[in-house]
């Protein structure tokens, strides 16, 4: 089931978690071999804790320079995604305004229907529940009423997303209720 905090739960790529676990496996050998060499000698003498110690840190430093590179890269990519779906965000609740503000001016209005199915058509396509919910918010009566009439009509091309994304939003709202019904009986 879809929730709302699901919609702001980051997923890395597995390409990301493949160059990671890629990272820690090149990394376990050196450190193996580094404990190996150690603790199989007893004391051993300056000059073969010191060989032992530049092998170590050799590899280390590469392994480590190699890491931060991943997490360098990883960082990015995750504030580029937290980003775009920002702005998408933004921009979708720009666009509710602008239906608001055109049902207010003419309730039921061509151009607030217009929208209305551009941004149902971004939602549906997103299928995201919350944009969705909130589409719901600049339905009003009248739209409603516009989409049903549509729905029993012969004009069955037109605003084809707008009636869709109102059907999927009953159908979330129902899903919704009957979860919370269904909690309130196990609490």
């Amino acid at each position: 089931m879809h929730t709302f905090a699901s919609s702001y739960k980051y997923r890395w790529p597995w390409q990301l978690k493949a160059t990671v676990a890629l990272v820690v496996v090149l990394s376990l050998p050196p450190l193996l071999l580094y404990g190996i060499g150690l603790f199989s000698k007893s004391a051993g003498t300056l000059g073969d804790l010191g060989t032992q110690g530049d092998f170590f840190g050799g590899h280390v430093a590469a392994v480590t320079s190699s890491l931060t590179l991943v997490i360098v890269i990883a960082s990015s990519y995750m504030q580029h995604a937290f980003d775009r779906t920002f702005r998408l965000r933004e921009h979708f609740l720009a666009g509710l305004n602008v239906i608001g503000q055109y049902d207010i001016a003419h309730s039921g209005s061509e151009q607030a229907l217009r929208l209305l199915d551009h941004y149902s058509a971004l939602a549906l396509e997103l299928n995201d529940s919350e944009l969705l919910l909130l589409l719901n918010t600049v339905m009003t009566k009248d739209i409603r009423i516009r989409l049903e009439e549509l729905d029993s009509g012969k004009k069955n091309e037109i605003y084809i997303y707008a009636r869709t994304a109102k059907k999927r939003i009953a159908e979330l709202l129902k899903e919704h209720h009957m979860n919370r019904k269904g909690l309130r009986i196990d609490a």
